[in-house]
């Protein structure tokens, strides 16, 4: 009885992907829509992707898991900053866990990516010509070019930041053939200088348990994600399927946990991953994670991306400390360096 009630959970989430398949064909569509999200989750989702989803319970799971967001040693609140791409992106969230009507677990995520100080020289240029002199008339004077024998002046130079602001907030929903089921409803909000832009995404999730393997799968911007920008133009990203499997191993004081998170991007090609021609992408990442008696952690995860991640935590009874390193493996882009704090605000009011 439960297999049937399985394998129809199973289907509805199939039945999503068709739907998904048909959509993305359509041209309107964007491939990489959204993807400054992977840049919040935190340092164990940025190495583990959705698999950090079954690894452990937290807050953060608001991007990963929104069925596991309690945690063992009540750390309700979760901050995260990075500094990514050789230190020019900064990544920063932060998370806390409630419950919300009916007991049901539920948590509230508020992210930004961002790129600081950009210059702007756009009222800086002195567009005087080759001869370096105003009003001569010669050639590139006035054509609002940078031109050979043109400066700028620098007293005239302004910096400005740019970036994406997400707030989202991910809740459990009911029971459906033995798997829970959440969702997370995430609104975006982006800074470009030029133009700005609000978007939507919902993302449904599907979680089950079992005695020996753990599973989790996510449709993600679903019925699409939606982007609409102050210069009257929208852009609409195209859903797609994350799946992902653990199956923890017991080892004297040691808990080992393989397992394999799977992305399906239907109707296009990628510069990573499998391409499956017009059925679009498929991206493995398996991983790996140690668990010393749930307070030292120790994990890694292959990903096209990076050349290597490390993730390491550890678990006090007073908060819980995770750091990641990623090598790119664009060299131009080099490494990562995430950190994160979970802890329980009510314990800093009793020690104050």
């Amino acid at each position: 009885m439960n297999s049937r009630k399985n394998s129809k959970t199973l289907s509805i989430f199939a039945g999503l992907l068709l739907v998904v398949s048909s959509l993305s064909g359509k041209s309107p569509f964007r491939s990489y829509g959204n993807e400054h999200l992977e840049l919040t989750g935190g340092p164990g989702g940025s190495v583990f992707g959705q698999l950090w989803g079954l690894y452990h319970a937290g807050s953060d799971n608001v991007r990963y898991n929104p069925l596991a967001l309690e945690s063992d040693n009540n750390h309700q609140l979760f901050l995260f900053h990075s500094l990514l791409y050789n230190q020019l992106v900064t990544a920063s969230s932060g998370a806390y866990a409630f419950t919300f009507f009916k007991d049901k677990p539920a948590g509230f995520m508020i992210s930004r990516v961002g790129v600081d100080h950009i210059p702007d020289t756009r009222n800086a240029l002195l567009d005087w010509g080759s001869d370096g002199m105003p009003g001569t008339g010669d050639e590139g004077e006035g054509n609002g070019l940078l031109d050979l024998g043109e400066r700028l002046d620098y007293n005239q130079v302004s910096y400005h930041s740019s970036g994406i602001t997400t707030l989202a907030l991910g809740t459990a929903l009911r029971e459906i053939g033995g798997f829970e089921t959440g969702m997370t409803i995430q609104a975006i909000m982006m800074n470009l200088i030029a133009e700005n832009g609000f978007g939507l995404a919902f993302d449904l999730y599907a979680y089950k348990k079992g005695d020996r393997l753990h599973s989790l799968y996510a449709v993600r911007q679903l019925p699409t994600g939606v982007t609409a920008f102050s210069d009257g133009s929208v852009q609409l990203y195209t859903p797609y399927l994350e799946s992902a499997w653990s199956m923890p191993l017991t080892a004297g004081p040691f808990l080992l946990n393989p397992g394999l998170t799977l992305r399906y991007t239907p109707g296009y090609q990628r510069e990573e991953g499998v391409n499956l021609d017009a059925l679009g992408n498929l991206n493995l990442r398996p991983g790996l994670l140690i668990d010393y008696r749930n307070l030292l952690f120790l994990g890694t995860a292959y990903d096209s991306r990076n050349v290597f991640s490390l993730f390491t935590a550890i678990s006090l009874d007073a908060l819980t400390l995770e750091y990641a390193f990623r090598m790119h493996s664009h060299e131009l882009l080099g490494n990562s360096h995430l950190v994160a704090i979970s802890f329980n605000p009510d314990f800093l009011l009793e020690e104050s």
